[in-house]
């Protein structure tokens, strides 16, 4: 029965996550119209070329099937909203593209306190950069990567895992030429592939069982950090 929990709780994301993004759209063009315009020196803000690295704090939020009141107990339930780090190391081509390679997890509670769940992917994203010349400067965002929603317990491990594309939308401020804040909003789109599951039995042998999947999801993201420049 607990197999058949976890199952269910990872499918439910997989396909009742589709409304996870919505109101991150809702907000993409406030970061860009609440971006003051700030005089720059006559070379601009923007780097010219080469690369930075940075950290950022996340949170996620994935579609999940609600707790029902009169639900069993002993049901497994995943909390909608996580939160996690980013690491990101960025190589710029001109101040107007970017490439950046991340990888970052969120931690999701749930309601058995034996069970953590972790939401983690790495990807490789383009960033168009505009207004060089400016201290503030907002961002584009289109990426491609994989991602995995995995729930460990005691003995057990069950993972979904799958590609994504990413679309967002951020901006940079520059404190020094050298030292940036960063701040992005993102959108997850998820096709799951594969699911496995994971189990320790007590004489100390392992028991693992594999199995395609083809479900979709999305998932809503929020970062923001620090980045320093090279």
């Amino acid at each position: 029965m607990k197999r058949s929990r976890r199952a269910n709780a990872l499918m439910s994301y997989s396909h009742d996550s589709r409304g996870a993004g919505l109101a991150v759209l809702l907000v993409l063009g406030g970061f860009l119209a609440g971006a003051p315009a700030y005089s720059a020196s006559s070379d601009g803000w923007a780097q010219v070329r080469g690369f930075s690295a940075g950290l950022q704090l996340e949170t996620n939020l994935i579609g999940v099937e609600d707790q029902d009141v009169n639900a069993d107990p002993d049901q497994l339930f995943i909390d909608d909203i996580g939160r996690g780090v980013v690491l990101n190391l960025d190589y710029t081509f001109t101040p107007a593209f970017t490439l950046r390679l991340a990888v970052g997890s969120a931690l999701h509670e749930t309601t058995q306190m034996d069970v953590e769940a972790y939401h983690a992917c790495s990807l490789i994203e383009a960033q168009w950069r505009f207004l060089p010349m400016n201290r503030v400067r907002p961002y584009l965002i289109g990426g491609l990567g994989g991602t995995a929603l995995r729930m460990d317990s005691s003995g057990s491990t069950a993972e979904t895992s799958g590609g994504m594309t990413t679309i967002g939308a951020g901006f940079l401020y520059n404190f020094t030429k050298h030292l940036l804040w960063d701040m992005s909003v993102r959108l997850d789109l998820i096709n799951w592939s594969h699911e496995k599951f994971r189990y320790e039995h007590t004489d100390g042998t392992t028991t693992e069982l594999k199995a395609p999947v083809n479900g979709d999801g999305r998932a809503g993201k929020f970062h923001m950090g620090l980045s320093w420049v090279f």
